[in-house]
């Protein structure tokens, strides 16, 4: 990572932070595109030109929940301090509690995205064994139906 004022490069496929990493920013992509995965690997977004990555830790004054890492070509980004992005929400409590809410929301669905991959991945296994497959099959699907219904009963 290149730190040049408030400009950071990274070359493609960097680590940009972990999973359980303390948050040291946020930063606004100015050109290429930035992957965000779970801690178990899973990718749940694409962030790209003129999209800012890695508020929620601050906002929410946590750990990371999510790992970063640069695409298949290098990533150019504006660095925000914690500070800065606390000042700025500080200066609108209205927009500050939207902000707030949305990141809650979004966390929440990240780990919703991480059960349903982990259920899909059983299904899988299930499938391949052969051995009670048709009652085991039944089963997961009901499992996975109720989570995709409490999904869409929070949105």
């Amino acid at each position: 990572m290149d730190k040049n004022g408030n400009k950071i490069i990274w070359q493609p496929g960097e680590l940009i932070y972990s999973s359980g990493d303390e948050p040291n920013g946020a930063f606004l992509v100015m050109s290429g595109h930035v992957d965000l995965y779970t801690s178990e690997g899973l990718k749940l977004n694409r962030i790209g030109e003129s999209e800012i990555f890695g508020e929620a830790s601050i906002i929410l004054r946590r750990r990371r929940t999510v790992t970063a890492r640069a695409g298949e070509y290098e990533v150019s980004a504006i660095h925000f301090t914690p500070d800065h992005i606390r000042t700025l929400i500080r200066r609108s409590k209205a927009l500050g509690a939207i902000i707030k809410k949305t990141q809650i929301r979004l966390i929440d669905s990240n780990k919703q995205s991480q059960e349903l991959s982990e259920d899909l991945e059983a299904l899988i296994k299930i499938i391949e064994s052969g051995k009670e497959a048709n009652s085991q099959i039944i089963s997961m699907v009901k499992k996975m139906r109720q989570n995709l219904k409490r999904l869409s009963l929070e949105d």
